[in-house]
């Protein structure tokens, strides 16, 4: 180990090759030090000076960078691989700057080019969703069914149930007559969920058929989807551009949704803090939504939305695993609904590169 792994022992001082010290005793704090911006580096043959120098030029670099570039520029730049200094050593900052600049910016000497991302607002902060459903709850113009709530003065949100709320003739029968059809013209395909390398496959524990309400389809354009979302809007005092496109959906006899939670935690706009579940028909029996936690059953109602939260109040970005759900098999006739999700970031329009 003190020969071949001398840098992780931290033995250099003690490697000789052909008589000659590879690090002088006072150089091999470098090693240490060049951790505080990035990760620790690799050296793959302990006779390559040049990796060492590139080292201790790096440290001398970003020490110098101290006071003379902004802090948050000076914060972004890290070597986020082991192998930095050593690419960096071999040409890849010339042969492969795309990569390297961004990846390995202290190597490199590239901290100016680095591009912060600017403060996010998120949609939550701690406890919001209380306020954002005793909000809604109090709203005279809804027509709004508690089936759920937490009572924050007897403990936390882990020991208190979660917000489960129903508002009664939320939609429009225009609206669910446009949502319907749209589905219908533009074509429903069993739904899939995401396996192996990418690919798409038919899930067995997802029977319902799905398609998507979005920009690409000139469906969420539409005047009457816009009025929609506006008013989703108003009631959550969330921005549209938080939510994803609105998926539609059609349950037939015998098809069903098992338990699962929508929480998805997606890197650029943060997860799925609520779900906004519109049902845009009756269904002649069964197809109830099913928190499977709670013994909370809702059946579907033309025209009534279903609003719960996918995350802890206290904790906007950490899932609530309670309200867990699944859509019971229809029975007799069909269901047709829309999922609306919302994102604690911008869904739409998020930062470039951030």
């Amino acid at each position: 180990m003190k020969k071949n792994c001398a840098p992780s022992c931290k033995n250099c001082h003690l490697v000789h090759y052909d008589e000659i010290t590879v690090l002088l005793p006072q150089d091999v704090d470098i090693m240490t030090d060049i951790t505080e911006f990035g990760v620790a580096q690799f050296v793959k043959n302990p006779k390559d000076l040049k990796i060492y120098k590139m080292i201790d030029s790096t440290l001398q670099y970003m020490r110098n960078l101290e006071g003379n570039i902004k802090k948050e520029h000076l914060n972004a730049c890290r070597n986020e691989d082991k192998l930095c200094a050593y690419w960096a050593a071999n040409g890849e900052c010339d042969t492969n700057p795309k990569y390297m600049e961004k990846n390995c910016a202290p190597s490199c000497r590239t901290c100016h080019l680095i591009q912060t991302c600017p403060p996010r607002e998120p949609a939550l902060r701690p406890f919001d969703l209380d306020l954002l459903f005793e909000r809604i709850v109090r709203n005279d113009q809804l027509q709004v069914t508690v089936h759920s709530k937490p009572d924050l003065n007897l403990g936390t949100d882990y020991e208190q149930p979660p917000w489960i709320i129903t508002i009664n003739n939320f939609l429009s029968d225009e609206e669910c007559h446009f949502l319907n059809n749209f589905g219908d013209k533009i074509g429903y395909a069993h739904s899939t969920t995401l396996k192996k390398k990418k690919r798409e496959v038919r899930a067995d524990y997802r029977t319902s058929e799905n398609t998507w309400c979005s920009f690409k389809n000139n469906c969420r354009n539409d005047i009457i989807v816009q009025q929609l979302l506006q008013r989703m809007e108003n009631t959550l005092n969330v921005t549209v551009d938080n939510f994803e496109n609105i998926q539609l959906l059609r349950y037939k006899p015998g098809q069903f949704y098992k338990k699962h939670h929508d929480f998805i935690s997606e890197q650029k706009a943060g997860p799925r803090i609520l779900t906004f579940f519109l049902y845009t028909s009756n269904a002649e029996e069964g197809g109830e939504t099913n928190f499977t936690k709670l013994d909370i059953k809702i059946e579907p109602k033309k025209g009534l939305a279903l609003l719960w939260p996918n995350v802890l109040s206290s904790k906007p970005d950490s899932q609530d695993h309670r309200t867990q759900h699944e859509a019971l098999p229809v029975i007799k006739g069909a269901k047709f609904a829309a999922n609306a999700w919302v994102h604690l970031y911008n869904h739409i329009n998020p930062p470039i590169g951030c």
